[in-house]
């Protein structure tokens, strides 16, 4: 988490990831999203941007859009 204050696009990806899949956390999809766009948004690798698109067709992300 110490990264992801520090603005690095892999760990807001991390945390993502933690919440997609419940590690040291209860799921939570919306979660998810909002750290996989803050990744996306800091110029993480091509492999955040679809891993957010998987999970946006998914859910109603419209919310996030703004």
């Amino acid at each position: 988490m110490k990264s992801a204050e520090l603005n690095h696009p892999d760990a807001f990806y991390t945390v993502g990831f933690c919440y997609e899949h419940g590690l040291g956390t209860v799921v939570d999809k919306m979660k998810t999203l909002e750290w996989y766009l803050k990744s996306t948004k800091q110029g993480g690798d091509c492999i955040f941007q679809y891993r957010l698109g998987l999970l946006s067709n998914k859910l109603d992300t419209s919310c996030l859009l703004t």
